[in-house]
């Protein structure tokens, strides 16, 4: 099956801010504390007791960079070196780490290397220096990718993440919260639009899973079906510059073999012209060429005996 796409971004902090819940029906009031920077870089580094979700933890491997807790000391630098406009001091709850996590559906585990370099590629153009590490976990029901970035020296945090860019953005354009929310989950959606235009789509993945879009059986068959075809004529489309220059290559290789046997052909008919207009000529010029290869050949024969020859040692001296 073809699957669908999963990939996700979210904000960290040097310390886990902690939100009050009203009580439900199903679930009484409570306190939830995030995790913060620190708790998320443990579990990916599979730090002891950090990773008890997982029933074998195994070594993580570090595609880039690693390991995480040097991407959290680089974070907590920036941020000290960060201000507000008052000039005041970043809150320690404030975000300062970019975590993300892109994954592919166990059944295709044959696809994972190249689904998941092709997640490289475009993290890398995404986020350029900004893009501090990449952890891979093959532990789990579904081989997946961690990335993490930080903001450069001199940018705001909101550089990394879309949709608080886009809803600053608004609250700078007047909106009110309404307002900021649909830019902020627009911009979002456009992050999920984008990867599955350059990434998942070659892979013959959908863009929603059937819960979302609320399909059949039959319709999420027929839009895997769908998937998969369409995954196949980006491939065809990816190949084609290719094959064009692997024709012009041939072109030119028979372009050449014509001009080679023209220049053979006008060098035939001046030999035969000047056999019937000059045949002493001719025969002198026979003559001479048979003398250049047996004078040729007498040197690589004479070259030859020379190599099979033993080496010659010295006699020893009299004595």
């Amino acid at each position: 099956m073809a699957g669908y796409q999963f990939i996700r971004v979210m904000p960290f902090a040097r310390v886990g801010s902690r939100q009050e819940r009203a009580a439900t029906k199903k679930k009484p009031a409570r306190v939830e504390v995030k995790w913060s920077a620190s708790d998320i870089a443990a579990e990916a580094d599979r730090q002891p007791g950090a990773c008890n979700h997982v029933e074998a933890p195994r070594q993580p491997n570090y595609l880039l960079g690693g390991p995480v807790s040097a991407v959290v000391a680089e974070a907590e630098a920036w941020a000290a070196t960060q201000r507000d406009p008052l000039g005041r001091k970043m809150r320690q709850d404030a975000p300062v780490m970019l975590a993300g996590v892109v994954t592919l559906p166990g059944d295709r585990l044959a696809d994972w290397p190249s689904f998941r370099d092709d997640s490289i590629t475009w993290l890398r153009a995404k986020y350029g220096d900004r893009l501090r590490c990449v952890v891979e976990h093959l532990d789990e029901a579904h081989p997946h990718i961690h990335f993490y970035a930080v903001p450069l020296p001199g940018e705001s945090f909101d550089r990394l993440h879309e949709g608080r860019q886009a809803a600053a953005e608004a609250k700078a354009q007047g909106c009110l919260k309404g307002g900021q929310n649909a830019a902020y989950q627009a911009a979002m959606s456009g992050l999920q639009d984008v990867f599955w235009a350059d990434v998942a789509q070659r892979h013959g993945l959908a863009r929603i899973g059937p819960g979302r879009s609320r399909m059949t059986r039959s319709e999420w068959a027929a839009m895997q079906r769908a998937a998969e075809q369409v995954a196949e004529l980006r491939r065809s489309a990816d190949a084609l510059p290719a094959v064009i220059e692997h024709r012009d290559e041939l072109h030119a290789q028979v372009a050449k073999l014509r001009d080679l046997r023209r220049r053979d052909a006008e060098d035939l008919g001046v030999i035969k012209s000047l056999k019937a207009a000059a045949p002493e000529v001719y025969a002198e010029i026979v003559t001479l060429v048979e003398q250049q290869l047996a004078q040729q050949a007498a040197q690589d024969a004479a070259r030859l005996r020379q190599a099979d020859e033993p080496d010659q040692l010295p006699e020893p001296p009299m004595p």
